[in-house]
């Protein structure tokens, strides 16, 4: 199948470049993409693989909006890499490009009442897919978001801040630039009941392993941990 290049076909849809914005503080690239073939909808927290036209691969990102059933995706894609860091002198309005998914199970699905988001860097692009879509869907949740990093660029945050908002969410903001990591101690600080909630996180290998011993040992059970592994290899 993989020669023939046929894993992933029935999950191939076409569109187009509607708009894009670089955020030159953080270096993300926002992407907005109109479909032209019918997309079976996705849950904030799902990743796609993306092919431009010209483009040789495609490349995994993760999806920032929530589904309204307009044929309209988003996607934040952070300058990490040869390809990403080009992306923005490359891309244009009215290209074309395959989308392939939606793929994961970073879901936010879990049974406790109340939720714990943390993300670092660009694994906050799940979250603001959630967001979106509790906005849309009129739902609240009991959610704290902790969003920390260390190169922040005041566009990009006040559309999180904007996001978390319009969902009811508790937004934490970390610029690590000017303060300490977050750890279990501060993350106790502001939520003092997290040993009770369902946690999500996203972001860098360390960051999540040691959060994750942390808890693990200060109580909090490991099914309740939940992690975007953030790496693909």
């Amino acid at each position: 199948m993989s020669i023939l290049a046929r894993i992933g076909k029935t999950l191939r849809f076409t569109g187009e470049v509607t708009d894009f914005h670089f955020h030159d503080g953080n270096s993300v690239l926002d992407v907005g993409v109109k479909l032209t073939t019918a997309w079976p909808g996705h849950a904030g927290g799902q990743f796609a693989f993306l092919k431009f036209a010209d483009s040789e691969q495609a490349h995994p990102f993760t999806i920032s909006s929530g589904w309204a059933n307009t044929g309209r995706l988003a996607f934040s894609i952070k300058g990490l890499g040869d390809y990403t860091r080009h992306l923005p002198d490359v891309i244009r309005v009215g290209q074309a490009v395959t989308v392939e998914g939606p793929y994961g199970r970073f879901d936010f699905r879990s049974g406790g009442a109340a939720q714990l988001w943390i993300a670092g860097g660009v694994g906050i692009t799940p979250f603001i897919a959630r967001m979106e879509a509790i906005a849309l869907s009129g739902e609240r949740q009991n959610v704290d978001l902790i969003y920390s990093t260390g190169t922040p660029d005041d566009g990009f945050i006040n559309e999180v801040r904007s996001s978390a908002s319009a969902a009811g969410v508790r937004l934490h903001f970390v610029d690590t630039g000017q303060e300490e990591f977050v750890d279990l101690a501060k993350v106790a600080l502001w939520i003092p009941h997290w040993r009770d909630t369902d946690v999500w996180f996203c972001g860098p290998s360390k960051f999540g392993d040691s959060l994750y011993q942390a808890m693990i040992a200060d109580g909090l059970s490991k099914d309740r941990y939940h992690r975007e592994l953030f790496e693909m290899r």
